[in-house]
């Protein structure tokens, strides 16, 4: 489903829009799914309390697993952060700037994706999670670092996914995952809330599937 398509199907069925959300994970095989998913939140969206005008209104998107979402952990796909040593990684208590943006246009975080751990990498090779699968083809790669986001818009889970590149881990994976990937410009302040792999390279930026999205999503960022 495209943008528009999500957004006109909460306007028309709300029950029906929260029934697809939820029942995705059930369209792949299980070990598939989470080599690409981390978290997958099947729960009906939060309000966001907005009183702008909610441009993605109820669109559901995933972020990258280094991006902070309210409550969750941000364990960058690392079992440093996820277990290592017993320890705890308290959840964020604030939505990283790219996130934040995204919510106050209505829009949806209905999971975290799965990456290269810590972002070091640009395979979608991670021995903890499990490496992410070419949506096409499994036995091939993703890309990465970005690869869990790359797989769910290819697969068609999300209409489109966050990402961060630093020196490629936007470009690559829609590269070979036939998708459109925008890294915005570097700028201190789209990257608080993200975890950081080299802080004066690292950039923002998201994948899609279809120009219209991808269009709809520069004019609204940008």
């Amino acid at each position: 489903l495209s943008i528009r398509q999500w957004m006109d199907l909460w306007n028309r069925d709300p029950r029906e829009w929260f029934i697809e959300l939820r029942d995705r994970p059930k369209r792949f095989d299980k070990a598939l799914w989470q080599r690409a998913i981390r978290l997958w939140n099947n729960e009906l969206p939060r309000e966001s309390g907005s009183t702008s005008v909610q441009e993605l209104s109820h669109v559901p998107f995933v972020a990258k697993d280094l991006y902070d979402v309210t409550g969750e952990v941000t364990a960058c796909s690392s079992g440093v952060l996820l277990s290592a040593g017993g320890a705890k990684v308290s959840p964020a208590v604030e939505p990283a700037w790219l996130v934040g943006r995204l919510l106050e246009a209505g829009a949806v975080c209905a999971g975290r994706s799965n990456m290269n751990e810590f972002a070091y990498g640009l395979d979608g090779r991670n021995t903890r999670t499990g490496d992410c699968p070419h949506p096409l083809d499994r036995r091939r790669i993703s890309g990465g670092s970005s690869s869990g986001s790359a797989w769910a818009v290819a697969s068609g889970v999300v209409p489109f996914a966050l990402g961060t590149d630093t020196g490629g881990s936007i470009r690559l994976p829609a590269a070979l995952c036939g998708l459109y990937g925008l890294r915005l410009g570097w700028d201190a302040s789209r990257l608080e809330g993200v975890f950081p792999l080299a802080h004066s390279m690292d950039t923002v930026g998201w994948f899609t599937a279809r120009p219209e999205d991808m269009e709809l999503l520069v004019n609204l960022i940008i």
